[in-house]
């Protein structure tokens, strides 16, 4: 579950910063007569945690727990499968040993939560199927990410302000493009909830077994509100342009769905005549909506079964 982790520490000791550059063996570097150190060049070959420690004295780790896990085992910096918070923790404790890090005053700044899903779904199909997360008052819209190829990913929106991002994607396409072996016949979709800007708190209170527990339930109370595009039963040959619209006011009030409407005919992309077709389908929507029926599509149904077992598993193991 816990993947990404940023942790930070000001004000390091001189008998800190000592333990902590000689067990990870970091490189030391100077600057205008001030040291500072980091692991740049080794951390793929130690697991992949990067280590800083600046000319103020400032500690910054950050890596992924759960390929630190894999790579304790494999050797490999790999997170396709199954990672409990358990597991998240036991390693965080291995990392703290291995690196020489103290505990102490060390705060939490930013953290990913992931799942891997197996799935008999094609990826590509089930991303052009997913539009939102969230009620539909306070819903995130996702986008594809065009920083991967193919539409592998989408992402709700990543603006500064945003404490919170969600993203899923195609998880043996990303290993591919990254130049990773895949497990051979395996589809995985993968699903995070990213946290930045943590509000304040330190490293162990983060991993005390109350608050993970607390973590991974609102991620999964989260991922329950993924929104598919709606599907909808319409009487025989209704028009497309109808049905399409209908999708759309199960989504949204009239009024904003008018408005979007008129824009388009002030913009002349929309003829006169489609216009008042579909202005007086809007207007009369209560009337009109009994005769189209959202219903759910197959690869949401198949979602459902999948998402709901690894989330029991999760939920059954859920011990630490």
């Amino acid at each position: 579950m816990i993947d990404k982790i940023r942790f930070s520490k000001k004000n390091l000791l001189k008998c800190e910063i000592d333990k902590i550059v000689k067990t990870s063996r970091l490189q030391s570097f100077d600057a205008d007569g001030l040291k500072h150190y980091n692991n740049q060049k080794t951390k793929n070959f130690n697991g992949g945690f990067y280590i800083r420690i600046g000319k103020d004295n400032t500690l910054v780790v950050e890596g992924s727990l759960h390929k630190y896990f894999t790579f304790l085992q494999t050797k490999l910096l790999n997170n396709f499968d199954v990672f409990t918070m358990c597991q998240a923790k036991e390693t965080l404790l291995k990392l703290i040993v291995n690196t020489g890090i103290e505990t102490n005053n060390i705060m939490i700044n930013f953290y990913e939560i992931g799942l891997n899903i197996v799935s008999d779904i094609e990826p590509k199909d089930l991303l052009k199927n997913v539009y939102s997360i969230g009620d539909l008052d306070k819903e995130k819209i996702f986008y594809i990410d065009h920083k991967y190829k193919n539409e592998s990913q989408k992402i709700t929106e990543t603006h500064k302000n945003f404490r919170l991002v969600y993203k899923a994607y195609d998880k043996i396409h990303e290993m591919i493009d990254k130049k990773k072996e895949p497990p051979i016949n395996t589809k995985i979709i993968r699903i995070e909830s990213i946290h930045k800007r943590v509000e304040k708190i330190s490293l162990i209170e983060f991993f005390e077994a109350d608050n993970l527990k607390r973590v991974q339930k609102v991620f999964f109370n989260n991922w329950d509100k993924l929104n598919f595009i709606i599907e909808i039963v319409a009487p025989k040959n209704t028009n497309i342009s109808k049905i399409e619209l209908a999708k759309v006011l199960y989504k949204k009030s009239q009024s904003s769905v008018l408005s979007e409407i008129k824009e388009q005919y002030r913009n002349n992309t929309m003829s006169i005549r489609i216009y008042y077709t579909l202005k007086r389908f809007i207007e009369n929507w209560e009337n009109e909506k009994i005769n189209f029926v959202p219903t759910k599509s197959i690869i949401f149904t198949k979602w459902e079964k999948l998402y709901s077992s690894e989330k029991q598993k999760y939920n059954k193991n859920m011990y630490v």
